[in-house]
């Protein structure tokens, strides 16, 4: 009996060994890149490492979420400054959402689910890295053309206007299924979608809506994007379809633009910004596809 306890204990013992054996695995990605008003690139980098023990566990890891500017060529790859870093315990906790840049400021927004499921944060910061801010809860934030204002989406609650240092908030659209706000650069109108409907929006900036407009093969529009004040056109992805297109408005027509998904498009209208897997700049025309990173 005292053999057969003895060789229990030595199993028991090489499997606490055995669990406590780890490996460490790491991320890199970049995600929510956006012009600024002088033709460089901003995006989010997220990058972090998530230990996992020999049964598989997640026992913890760190995350860091930065704040790059980079050359629409690729060159010049700048840090401007870390935004948030954390640690955790079983998984990510942080995911990038969307940034807009005018001028010298950029606005930002992301998840962070040590404060509740999909728990939307916004921030503001200098091009320069000075003056961080975390502003309010909120999503898929958009600057004025001048950067005193910010319109975003509050989740379930409809779209919102506020300063820029998040003062002054103030409902414009009630319904709870409105997404995806893009301020117009003549300053007067809104663009937005509305979730899984075959339909954007666009409204006045007290929240009266001026046009409805549908894509014309199917699915349903997000991510809209202004172009330049003489183009008056919008151009949004168009889900489920791999394609974006292109809404002239008054009079109404629309270009389809293949293998263009989260477009956005660069201040004077020449090319946009696209992803494919990976983030990519492109020519209006569609031609001369180049990738941001290597």
């Amino acid at each position: 009996m005292r053999k057969i306890w003895i060789v229990i204990s030595v199993i028991v013992i090489l499997l606490m060994f055995q669990g406590c054996g780890s490996e460490t695995t790491y991320w890199e990605n970049w995600a929510a890149p956006n012009w600024t008003s002088t033709g460089k690139i901003v995006f989010l980098e997220d990058t972090g490492e998530q230990k996992i023990n020999s049964w598989g566990n997640m026992v913890g890891g760190n995350q860091t979420i930065t704040l790059y500017e980079i050359d629409e060529d690729g060159s010049n790859l700048q840090q401007v400054r870390e935004i948030i870093s954390c640690d955790f315990e079983s998984g990510r906790v942080l995911v990038p959402v969307s940034t807009s840049s005018i001028g010298d400021w950029v606005v930002l927004s992301m998840e962070d689910w040590r404060r509740g499921d999909h728990y939307p944060v916004m921030y503001a910061v200098k091009r320069n890295g000075d003056s961080l801010s975390e502003i309010g809860s909120g999503r898929n934030s958009d600057f004025s053309p001048d950067a005193s204002q910010i319109v975003y989406e509050k989740p379930n609650q409809g779209i919102w206007i506020m300063d820029r240092d998040g003062d002054n908030d103030q409902q414009i659209i009630s319904d709870t299924d409105a997404r995806y706000p893009a301020w117009s650069p003549d300053t007067s109108r809104i663009a937005f979608t509305i979730s899984q409907a075959e339909t954007l929006k666009i409204c006045n900036t007290s929240g009266s809506i001026i046009s409805f407009h549908t894509p014309t093969s199917g699915g349903w529009y997000e991510k809209p994007d202004w172009g330049p004040s003489d183009t008056n056109a919008v151009i949004a992805d168009v889900n489920g379809r791999d394609r974006a297109e292109v809404i002239y408005l008054n009079p109404e027509s629309i270009l389809t633009i293949d293998f263009l998904r989260y477009p956005k498009w660069f201040p004077n209208g020449a090319r946009f910004i696209g992803y494919d897997g990976s983030w990519f700049v492109i020519n209006r025309t569609g031609t001369n596809r180049w990738y941001l990173q290597p």
